[in-house]
């Protein structure tokens, strides 16, 4: 009976010190700075309720986006469109994006990538997104160069 104990002892000793060597997982995994020259589609997707039939509007404008490592952006493309062309700063961590559009106060209707946004980066593809209750904005685009 006291050889158990004492193995019994031994054991969870055995298994403190084990498990207390064991390295551990820190997931510290850098995000990839988002940067490069991106082309792809801005777009809008309004929700649009009409005598109780629910409806959505999609418009689709091609895009530029050029990020810089210095945290600049410059928009261009087809921006007799929807959106306007426009450049300013952006800071960025695992989940959200920001952009401060240095071209505001802008008199024109046209939409401004300015703002917090949701998104995703892989080192190819980028998609920047937001959403409320009547209306989702999405940049959908794909790293062309450096």
């Amino acid at each position: 009976m006291k050889k158990t104990k004492v193995m019994v002892v031994i054991a969870l000793f055995t298994g403190i010190l084990a498990t207390g060597c064991l390295k551990e997982n820190n997931n510290d995994t850098p995000i990839p700075a988002p940067a490069g020259k991106f082309d792809g589609k801005f777009v809008v997707i309004k929700k649009r309720t009409t005598g109780g039939v629910v409806r959505y509007d999609t418009t689709k404008t091609p895009l530029k986006l050029n990020l810089t490592t210095d945290s600049k952006y410059v928009v261009s493309g087809d921006t007799t469109g929807t959106h306007a062309a426009s450049h300013g700063n952006f800071a960025y961590n695992y989940y959200y994006i920001q952009f401060t559009d240095e071209t505001l106060p802008d008199s024109s209707s046209k939409r401004h990538l300015n703002g917090t946004y949701q998104y995703y980066y892989d080192g190819l593809l980028l998609q920047i997104g937001a959403a409320n209750d009547t209306m989702k904005v999405v940049y959908d685009l794909k790293k062309t160069a450096e």
